[in-house]
């Protein structure tokens, strides 16, 4: 089994049957990398392989023109792509279809989590399949970044693990970037066979600088500048070769013309059946998410109705349990009916007391108008000492009882007596 790529460069897949062929194709915009890219899975499909495409945006689809065993799943493919359901794609792989996957939901991160689930999935399979499959990650540095983040490490990880163990069950990964200075040097740095196209800018010439200090060969940066579209130098088994590539069959995705190729028949019950599969989980999902929303909802009121109680209670004990307590102690209270001892209006202090006790206290004492000690206070109170000097202390501060007060050796002042002050 051989790729010819150019004139001068042909590879023979039994040289790479130990290390297994693991490529990585870096060149600027337009320089040919998916042209490239495309010599080794179309002579792979000649040849009997599986291929699988993860590319974020839509241009690998049109492999269909050939190709019958090729299924594209997207939002406009036989299969839509479904976020949730990454294991069932793998199962179709498992069949034995190659695979176009347009991971583009328009949220970045859901599409890291799902490339980081079907790569797991891919791999876990594959431990029982083994059999060849070559995989391309377009646009490499979004799946596996130099600078990560959190949110980016799982998807790292699994790229990771592809490019260093893959070899062992078949897998052989196809690098794409235009950033070899954003790709992660870990993952790259397992490449075994090497491209390099045009690169212009100062940066991305220093990244190539880095790139052959990382692969112990001397790259030349300025010619590299010069290169045309489909011009590379070929790194592999220790040797540079300057190539021009060959060009591929299947159209280019830009200029891509209405595909009608249908699906290989063997395949097409194995992708009408994991459709359905979807279909009928992504309707149970909506279902879910429907029932998720509704109680949502629901809590979210019962949420905002517990605030308003709760509210209406810190309300209520500030002034409804107030004279609540009043009216309870009323009986006690009002001794007569003389409009002297009814029960007095709280002054505005004591509703704004600190202390829950101050009513009780305050209104004990206008009830008794004379003199009276701590402990009678405590006694009629139930309140401990503590908190009775603290009410007492409240009320002197706020001019509403008179404290007498007496000097005691080695404590210094002490209350004796309060009175309460007419108001």
């Amino acid at each position: 089994m051989k790729f010819r790529i150019s004139d001068n460069l042909e590879i023979d897949y039994s040289s790479y049957a130990v290390t297994g062929m693991r490529v990585s194709i870096l060149a600027s915009s337009g320089a040919g990398k998916s042209n490239l890219a495309a010599l080794f899975l179309e002579q792979a499909l000649d040849q009997g392989l599986q291929v699988c495409v993860i590319e974020p945006v839509e241009e690998w689809r049109t492999l269909k023109a050939e190709f019958d065993n090729v299924v594209w799943v997207g939002d406009e493919g036989d299969i839509p792509l479904e976020p949730e359901m990454a294991g069932a794609y793998a199962k179709l792989l498992e069949d034995g279809a190659s695979m176009v996957l347009t991971v583009s939901t328009g949220d970045e991160f859901r599409d890291k989590d799902f490339v980081a689930s079907f790569l797991w999935s891919l791999y876990t399979r594959w431990r029982k399949v083994r059999r060849p499959m070559f995989i391309v990650f377009e646009e490499a540095d979004v799946y596996a970044p130099q600078m990560w983040s959190s949110t980016d490490r799982l998807c790292l990880s699994r790229v990771a693990t592809i490019a260093k163990r893959g070899r062992k069950l078949g897998i052989n990964p196809i690098f794409i970037s235009q950033r070899p200075a954003d790709i992660n040097k870990s993952v790259i740095s397992q490449s075994n066979i090497n491209f390099i196209g045009n690169f212009n800018t100062p940066q991305d010439l220093e990244s190539v600088r880095q790139f052959s200090k990382l692969i112990h060969l001397d790259l030349p940066t300025e010619d590299i500048a010069r290169l045309s579209p489909g011009e590379f130098y070929a790194v592999l088994k220790g040797y540079v070769y300057k190539i021009r590539s060959f060009l591929r069959r299947t159209p280019h995705g830009g200029i891509t013309p209405e595909l009608t190729r249908q699906i290989r028949p063997e395949l097409a019950s194995s992708v009408e059946e994991i459709r359905k599969t979807i279909e009928k989980e992504m309707e149970r999902l909506r279902a879910e998410r429907s029932e998720i929303e509704r109680l949502r909802r629901e809590n979210e009121q019962l949420r905002k109705k517990i605030q308003e109680y709760e509210d209406q209670m810190k309300t209520l004990k500030i002034i409804k349990e107030v004279p609540l307590e009043i009216q309870a102690k009323a009986p006690a209270i009002a001794v007569t009916a003389t409009p002297q001892t009814q029960t007095p209006q709280l002054p505005e202090a004591i509703l704004k007391s600190p202390y829950p006790e101050t009513v009780k206290v305050w209104l004990y004492l206008v009830q008794r108008m004379e003199p009276v000690s701590l402990k009678d206070i405590r006694a009629y109170t139930g309140f401990s000492e503590d908190r009775v000097r603290r009410v007492v202390r409240y009320l002197r501060n706020k001019g509403l009882v008179k404290a007498d007060t007496a000097h005691v050796a080695g404590i210094g002042y002490v209350i004796r007596r309060v009175t309460a002050k007419p108001v």
